[in-house]
């Protein structure tokens, strides 16, 4: 079982460096030579999406983190499986819109969507945890 401190550390330092990395910008990085690399902008892009559940994985483990073990377990016994489907699902999904996978979306947009469930869903688990645990 992966420890509270690891996981704090991990999600808080990678939600940091994507935060660093958007405010930095991929036109930025893509142009450093001074030209700008289009094929660059794609991938990164692509790799920020995919890298997006960090943010509320971060957010919830500093949440969890006072918690009893009983609340942090609970949520990460859900946390394991959401999140690799999240990615599996972000990288299946088309990069723009209009496929016919999904017509209506693009990777961006469940990239959003998963990490806004996540959030939901992990709020209802923790607190429907906490209150049983505290009833006990």
């Amino acid at each position: 079982m992966i420890k509270k401190r690891t996981l704090v550390f991990v999600s808080v330092f990678g939600a940091l460096i994507l935060l660093i990395w958007d405010y930095i910008g991929n036109v930025t990085l893509c142009s450093l030579s001074g030209v700008t690399n289009y094929d660059c902008l794609g991938y990164l892009a692509n790799v920020e999406m995919i890298l997006l559940p960090i943010l509320p994985m971060a957010i919830l483990s500093l949440f969890t983190y006072k918690f009893r073990k009983e609340v942090f377990h609970a949520w990460i016994r859900f946390a394991k499986w959401w999140i690799p489907i999240s990615l599996i699902l972000t990288i299946l999904t088309p990069a723009t819109t209009g496929s016919s996978f999904v017509p209506f979306f693009g990777r961006g947009h469940v990239a959003i969507a998963m990490s806004a469930l996540f959030l939901i869903i992990s709020l209802i688990i923790i607190a429907w945890k906490y209150a049983t645990t505290r009833k006990g």
